[in-house]
């Protein structure tokens, strides 16, 4: 029955989640992998990381796939702490950051010496999410910054980038726990305040949403910026049919709008739904 089991959730993870085996474990740095499949259909999985004698594996556990395509740990699975890794066996897959939260693990292990081991140096980690953040690969981008972040959370704007990829990953109400430390080292940073607006918007904290735009705008010279502060307070207002928040702000951001923008579009539309309301 378990082999029956593992079989169609082996099917099933392949046909949503497209496990390829094709990293050499040697090349790899930091990372969680899967190793190959098990005769039983299950998978074992573990952590690669470099000190000076070289390149180091730790076996960690085993899963299942379930029939949603969730990864199910398999609780006092027996684990081969030194699988064969050499020759043609020592292809893995990475395993996906969407996973962690299945297998209850972190992007790096709680007895991981994240000082003394880091692999990658912060720059390397920083400048590797900035850039999946610029592709709007917000996903792929919180592991590099979660490990930059936890290795030195002040480097510059590391917090303000991974504020930014917790937001777009619904993550909304850690992007506050982050940026908000982020403002104590950067208090007149007008981008940290524009991001914690969106944050409190999306948790419904429409109060403390208004107060991030309002001391965004004001330390803001960027038009187009002031704009989308603004903008994104009227859409909650014009949302909830409450006429009078909505004309406010509106009126707030109509000295920024510049003719020929898409938020002059985006006001105008707006603009035209607020006097629908009753």
């Amino acid at each position: 029955m378990l082999f029956c089991f593992a079989l169609l959730s082996t099917t099933m993870l392949n046909a949503q989640h497209k496990i390829k085996y094709e990293h050499k474990i040697s090349t790899l740095r930091d990372q969680w992998v899967i190793l190959p499949q098990l005769a039983d259909g299950s998978y074992q999985y573990g952590f690669v990381w470099e000190e000076t004698g070289g390149v180091n594996f730790r076996m960690e556990g085993a899963f299942v796939v379930g029939d949603t395509g969730q990864f199910i740990g398999l609780t006092g699975a027996k684990i081969n702490p030194v699988p064969n890794l050499s020759g043609g066996n020592n292809m893995v897959s990475i395993l996906p950051y969407s996973k962690y939260e299945d297998l209850k693990i972190t992007p790096f292990p709680s007895w991981y010496d994240k000082t003394g081991h880091d692999g990658k140096n912060v720059f390397e980690m920083y400048t590797e999410g900035l850039v999946m953040n610029r592709r709007a690969e917000y996903q792929n981008a919180l592991v590099p910054l979660y490990r930059a972040y936890k290795l030195n959370p002040n480097y510059r704007n590391v917090a303000y980038e991974y504020g930014i990829a917790l937001n777009n990953t619904g993550k909304h109400q850690e992007a506050i726990t982050v940026l908000s430390e982020a403002l104590k080292q950067s208090p007149e940073s007008y981008l940290i305040y524009m991001e914690l607006s969106l944050a409190r918007i999306q948790m419904g904290h429409i109060n403390e949403a208004m107060e991030m735009a309002e001391e965004g705008i004001k330390r803001c010279a960027l038009n187009s910026d002031r704009s989308e502060m603004a903008l994104r307070i009227v859409v909650y207002w014009v949302a909830r049919k409450d006429k009078k928040l909505a004309k406010k702000w509106l009126k707030e951001c109509e000295e920024f709008i510049q003719p020929g923008s898409r938020y002059e579009v985006q006001y105008n539309f707006l603009f035209k739904k607020m006097e629908e309301l009753d």
